[in-house]
């Protein structure tokens, strides 16, 4: 009853409401993993969004029921230990990395120039 529709192309989200006193326990419960076993019959493929992997074992516990993870890494912040110290926490808890992404990283000018061309949305993006 929870899932929503967006947009037109046959996107569906499940929005995490409001802040539960017990995030963890309930990540990491079976009610949990069952729902994740339903989604897998009724949808293609699943995101699930989770907060920053170091600072709560929320994302951790999410990862050990999902079939891989992708590390968001933002440029300039995360330093080289984090990432290592993120990689060996989802090890632990057998976690499948796919791979990371690179986030926040800054252009140069003839970056943004190059960008500007190529991309659709030129007219959208002014300023640039």
């Amino acid at each position: 009853e929870a899932i929503q529709s967006w947009g037109t192309d046959g996107l569906s989200i499940l929005p995490s409401g409001s802040l539960p006193p017990n995030p963890s326990e309930m990540l990491g419960s079976s009610a949990m993993k069952s729902l994740i076993e339903q989604l897998r019959g009724d949808y293609d493929k699943i995101i699930i969004d989770t907060p920053p992997l170091l600072p709560v074992t929320d994302a951790a516990l999410i990862s050990a029921a999902s079939d891989g993870v992708v590390l968001v890494i933002r440029w300039g912040k995360t330093h080289r230990s984090q990432v290592a110290t993120a990689v060996q926490a989802l090890q632990q808890v057998n976690a499948r990395v796919l791979g990371s992404v690179l986030n926040m990283r800054r252009l140069g000018r003839t970056e943004k120039r190059r960008y500007a061309a190529e991309s659709p949305y030129q007219a959208e993006t002014p300023g640039w």
